[in-house]
């Protein structure tokens, strides 16, 4: 089973525009991976009380969710500049940290 796949990556990798599409398809896919996993359970229990049909309930979360991931992809970078400005405001660098220590002003 491992040989069959090895064959078939090799043969994939030959095929320089292949390589591209399925590179561009799992970037894509993974740049909602964040947003999957912070809107899917409160979506699904939102959409769960007004369908009873569990393929209707898993289309419209996932379609939910595709749309709201370029949001929370630069709602998450926004909040990691935000963080890491506090962080850097509020705690001394190490040298100031070694020289409190030394009792030097």
């Amino acid at each position: 089973m491992i040989a069959l796949l090895l064959i078939a990556i090799r043969a994939m990798l030959r095929n320089q525009r292949l390589p591209a599409l399925l590179s561009k398809t799992v970037r894509t896919a993974a740049s909602c991976t964040f947003a999957m996993y912070l809107f899917h359970k409160p979506i699904l229990m939102l959409v769960g009380a007004t369908s009873a049909s569990l393929e209707l309930n898993l289309a419209i979360t996932f379609l939910v969710v595709i749309l709201l991931a370029p949001w929370s992809e630069g709602a998450k970078h926004w909040w990691r500049a935000q963080i890491g400005q506090f962080l850097r405001i509020d705690h001394p660098s190490p040298e100031d940290h070694s020289s409190s220590l030394k009792g030097e002003r």
